[in-house]
């Protein structure tokens, strides 16, 4: 009996000497997986109303921190102009050398209204306006020589309205800006109590 569990013991330990030792087909087959590089596309740069990240045309975006208006810019015109102009009212002034961009500009009244004005008449122009950004560096608006052109829906000419939240209001504009100063320049609007400028839409092609 003693041989018996020499024999036994012997055999227990090949075994666990063979397992631990195991370098057969079925280890030499398992893939070794490789961390792939990631394919998450860059975020884009976020708008923020530079010149550099200028909003999309429609994108709502208080006009100035704390302001009371959300402002946007929409259907711009930066060909043919002054021809448009002049077909909605002959009277209206093309000085030589000069043409139109157009636009529409629509004000929404936000959560920062005043507790004081709530309920009172309010006008977006009075604190807000469309410009142009020339790109000669300088910034053109409504009123070129104290002088608006008049147009339908005119922005200078919508009526007041009511201090109320979400109450919108909406109209079009036109600007004289030097022929040569359109390409390259911006559409924005211009915060007439802080004097804050926020760009719309990329430079003009």
């Amino acid at each position: 009996m003693k041989y018996l569990k020499i024999v036994v013991v012997a055999a227990l330990s090949a075994m666990v000497v063979t397992g631990c030792g195991d370098t057969g087909p079925a280890s030499q087959d398992k893939a070794v997986v490789e961390p792939s590089a990631s394919t998450t596309p860059a975020s884009a740069p976020k708008q923020d109303g530079t010149a550099s990240r200028p909003f999309d045309f429609g994108t709502l975006a208080t006009s100035s921190a704390k302001s009371t208006w959300d402002v946007t810019v929409t259907e711009p015109v930066t060909t043919g102009g002054a021809a448009l102009i002049l077909a909605e009212n002959p009277y209206n002034e093309v000085k030589d050398g000069w043409d139109y961009v157009l636009g529409r500009m629509t004000s929404v009244v936000n959560e920062n209204l005043p507790s004081a004005d709530a309920g009172e008449p309010m006008h977006p122009a009075a604190s807000v306006v469309p410009v142009f950004i020339g790109s000669d560096g300088r910034i053109y608006d409504t009123w070129n020589d104290n002088s608006a052109v008049a147009m339908e829906e005119d922005w200078t000419g919508q009526p007041d309205i009511i201090g109320k939240t979400g109450v919108e209001t909406t109209g079009r504009f036109a600007i004289q800006v030097p022929s040569a100063a359109i390409p390259g320049g911006q559409f924005a609007t211009r915060n007439e109590v802080k004097g804050t400028v926020l760009y719309f839409g990329e430079p003009v092609k």
